[in-house]
């Protein structure tokens, strides 16, 4: 889903919808509707790539509870680029403000190539 707050959002969601479907050659599944209410996934769905990888040890002393983790922007990211999501030119320019070690720059980079 695609949940949107304004029509300026509703409009660049379905042009980004349409602009898949043209791309893919098929209708999207998702749905676009009016964002009412947030509700916080299950524990086990949360930074669910990141938590599968090895790099998880490189970020476990840095929160005081996994509610931390989970709202955590470096958090949210890391997972994104293990999930394989982005581009090799954006994980690098990103990296120096994930501050890993040298060692879990290069597990990054490894798990995303």
């Amino acid at each position: 889903m695609i949940f949107y707050h304004t029509e300026e959002q509703r409009l660049a969601a379905e042009a980004s919808w349409e602009a898949e479907g043209i791309k893919k050659n098929a209708t999207p599944e998702t749905e676009i509707v009016t964002f009412e209410a947030f509700t916080r996934a299950e524990d086990f769905h949360q930074k669910y790539w990141l938590l599968g990888s090895e790099l998880v040890y490189e970020l476990r002393d840095r929160f005081d509870s996994f509610l931390e983790f989970v709202d955590s922007t470096v958090a949210a990211r890391l997972n994104g680029y293990v999930a394989g999501w982005g581009t090799l030119e954006r994980l690098e320019a990103d990296l120096p403000a994930f501050d890993l070690s040298e060692e879990g720059e290069q597990l990054l980079l490894d798990i995303f190539r």
